[in-house]
């Protein structure tokens, strides 16, 4: 019932009609609804973890519908899936409520937040009047599992996210001019919707008048930046409200300094009657205007906007500069600022290309033109928004968007990360100087100027068509640039991790040195590669203190190879076959690991098989032997000495490998790890003999041993 319900009002929807010019019921028309498909969903440890998908909304929509289904695919339970809407940009939301670095500029104009649950039912969201263009959502579970599953060894739960859409687009909505008049006539109740086109030259103050024919007005007039109005502002800065009560006029003055950019407007009939409504728009076309003394604060007419070069970085991702230009500056990146006039830069963040970054805007105060050292107590304040050019020096700025430099302050700098895009803005005025020059730096780089700082590593990530920068934190450490410290832990810990992986691998040296001894070259030297690469590859692969030989995938794939190596050769050993067999058996064994784990790195089941098939051989040499001998081979003390204390460490060190190793006990009880299984092969390293002679050879003082028939 929950998908068919909306439908249902979809297609009622389309039953209305409307003569085009006249008020009543409207024309809409319904969208076909559009799927994504295969969604991963995974557990939120930082923000990488998140999936980022990207749902498109028409011009002129009056309601959006998007249905959300999580599919559980293994062993799951009931976990909480959020999902954060934005339009025009990533939704910037940490769930573990962490810290942003200074200056920056977290808000947004328009953020939703869902919960559901991971159970394969619909969940279905519904809003109104929604923001016309591309809007961003990104999913993740919130559950907290810090336990390192091994693949394979464990069934895995995944969930899979679809999302479905589709809006109610209104074709009735008529396009209106300045300094023209139009006339409807509404019932009661009855709803009309216009839109107006403000140009870069308009007048930024336009002015609305209603009146109704032969008598007085009871209609509301509601306008809106971007898209259709509802009954309340959404935005006290861009929209606009105002009820026409028993006046035969009425007058809204509309503060419409949004450049390129369309403008919605709504009148209802409060009347219980029908109205034949007037509406006027005035407002200057500022095109003509050429003097730039005009553009004082008090003028109607916006100063001239320059519109900033773009230089993209093609060795960097994510990364963009922007340089100012103009008729005034000396050179690039210098604006002259003058007493009571404003210069206005715009630049373009464009969409999916550049909605990754992090928009840095820095202004610094380099001097006046003729003289750095005069107007030393002169101030020059920047105002930095989207889609508004606000004059920064009558108030109209947010505090949080105003960058201020004077003679104590000779720098500031506002960060936005993941900016919606769209036309932004920098105004810049200086209240109490005669002239200054500004230096402006503005840029687009992933993460806090394409870097996490000392607990953090700057990376680009991709999720579906959109790229954005993250910062993987290290240490505890949380944040969009690593900068929460609420949960660090302190760099002696960290070194202490980094000592134990390392040193741990030590534990092998007895091993090595028990081989040579016992004549086993073969084992000592895997025992030993498998210490030097694990050593080396542990020493790489931690956070804050470590060191890297080779490159770090060279050294992940040695470890893990040679310790697959190790097992398969101390199996081996044991084997109870010729010497010419059991080396035969060496290379044939390190050869197909080899390529196990060219295949899949991660995956156990080469491992798996391969140390089951030595175990195998092992068993069988050994019933062999003891059937040929008419007793048990091994024998009872060796098995008591030996063969049991090995599986028996060999066994502990598998269960808190597999089972006990989370993301905060890795160093201690991998460490530990390492220990148990280096312990494991020195206790059931076989003696020379088996080795240099065969069974048949042997004397009764060997524990391991054949009768005469064991070799042949």
């Amino acid at each position: 019932m929950k998908t068919i319900a909306p439908l249902l009002l979809l297609i009622l929807a389309t039953l209305s009609t409307v003569q085009c010019g006249q008020g009543g019921h409207q024309v809409y028309y319904v969208t076909p609804f559009h799927w994504i498909y295969g969604i991963t969903v995974y557990q939120y440890k930082s923000y990488h973890s998140v999936q980022v998908f990207r749902v498109e909304v028409p011009q002129d929509s009056i309601d959006l519908i998007l249905q959300f289904r999580v599919v559980p695919v293994g062993p799951c339970g009931d976990y909480p899936i959020i999902i954060y809407l934005q339009p025009g940009g990533i939704p910037l939301a940490y769930p573990t409520n962490d810290t942003f670095p200074p200056d920056f500029y977290t808000k947004r104009t328009e953020f939703k937040e869902l919960i559901i649950t991971n159970n394969n039912k619909t969940t279905l969201y519904h809003t109104q009047r929604p923001v016309p263009g591309d809007w961003f959502g990104v999913v993740f579970m919130n559950y907290s599992d810090d336990r390192i599953k091994q693949r394979d060894l464990q069934q895995q739960c995944r969930n899979f996210l679809t999302v479905s859409y589709s809006s109610t687009v209104m074709l009735s909505v008529q396009e209106v001019v300045l300094n023209s008049t139009v006339s409807v006539n509404m019932s009661y109740h009855d709803e009309s919707y216009f839109k107006l086109f403000i140009g870069k030259m308009t007048s930024s103050k336009v002015q609305l008048q209603l009146g109704c024919h032969n008598h007085s007005c009871n209609v509301s007039v509601a306008v809106r930046l971007h898209g259709l109005p509802g009954s309340s502002p959404a935005n006290n800065m861009t929209d606009f409200r105002l009820d026409c009560v028993n006046q035969t006029q009425c007058t809204l003055n509309l503060n419409l300094i949004a450049r390129d950019a369309w403008y919605y407007l709504r009148l209802v009939n409060q009347r219980n009657a029908t109205e034949r409504v007037q509406m006027t728009l005035y407002g200057d076309d500022c095109l003509s205007i050429t003097n730039s003394s005009y553009f004082t604060p008090t003028s109607s007419c916006q100063p001239p906007i320059s519109e900033l070069e773009r230089s993209d970085s093609f060795q960097s991702s994510l990364t963009s500069l922007f340089e100012y230009i103009g008729d005034d500056s000396p050179h690039s990146d210098l604006v002259l600022v003058t007493n009571g006039t404003r210069r206005v830069a715009s630049f373009e963040i464009r969409k999916l290309i550049d909605i990754g970054s992090t928009l840095s805007v820095t202004i610094s105060n380099v001097g006046t033109l003729y003289d750095s050292s005069a107007e030393t107590d002169s101030e020059t304040i920047a105002c930095l928004m989207k889609d508004l050019p606000l004059n920064p020096v009558d108030g109209a700025c947010p505090s949080d968007r105003r960058l201020v430099i004077n003679a104590t302050r000779s720098e500031a700098t506002v960060y936005v990360p993941y900016p919606e895009y769209g036309t932004w803005y920098i105004t810049l005025g200086c209240p109490n100087c005669s002239q200054q020059l500004i230096e402006l730096d503005i840029s687009l780089r992933p993460c806090v100027d394409a870097q996490c700082g000392r607990y953090g590593t700057c990376g680009v990530y991709q999720s579906g068509d959109i790229a954005f920068g993250i910062c993987r934190c290290v240490a505890g450490y949380r944040g969009y640039g690593c900068t929460d410290a609420t949960l660090a832990r302190p760099d002696w810990i960290e070194l202490l991790g980094t000592c134990l992986l390392t040193i741990s691998n030590g534990a092998f040296l007895p091993a090595i040195i028990v081989a040579l001894i016992r004549r086993h070259f073969i084992l000592a030297f895997m025992f030993l590669f498998n210490m030097f690469f694990s050593t080396m590859y542990h020493a790489c692969d931690e956070d804050l203190y470590k060191y890297c030989m080779f490159d770090y995938s060279t050294l992940q794939i040695s470890d893990f190879y040679a310790s697959y190596v190790s097992f398969w050769a101390t199996l081996t050993a044991l084997t109870q076959v010729r010497t010419k067999w059991r080396d035969l058996l060496y290379v044939v064994g390190t050869m197909i690991i080899l390529v196990a784990v060219i295949i899949d790195l991660h995956s156990m089941w080469g491992f798996l098989a391969t140390t089951l098939f030595a175990a195998v051989l092992m068993a069988i040499s050994w019933v062999v032997v003891s059937v040929r001998r008419k007793r048990c081979f091994p024998e009872r003390r060796q098995w008591l000495l030996t063969i049991l204390p090995g599986v028996l460490l060999a066994a502990v060190g598998l269960v808190l490998y597999t089972a006990v190793e989370t993301d905060e006990n890795y160093a201690y009880v991998h460490s530990v790890w390492h220990v148990l299984m280096a312990s494991a092969i020195v206790v059931v390293m076989p003696p020379r003999e088996v080795v240099e002679k065969d069974f048949s050879e042997q004397g009764s003082r060997n524990g391991l041993r054949a009768d005469n028939s064991a070799g042949s």
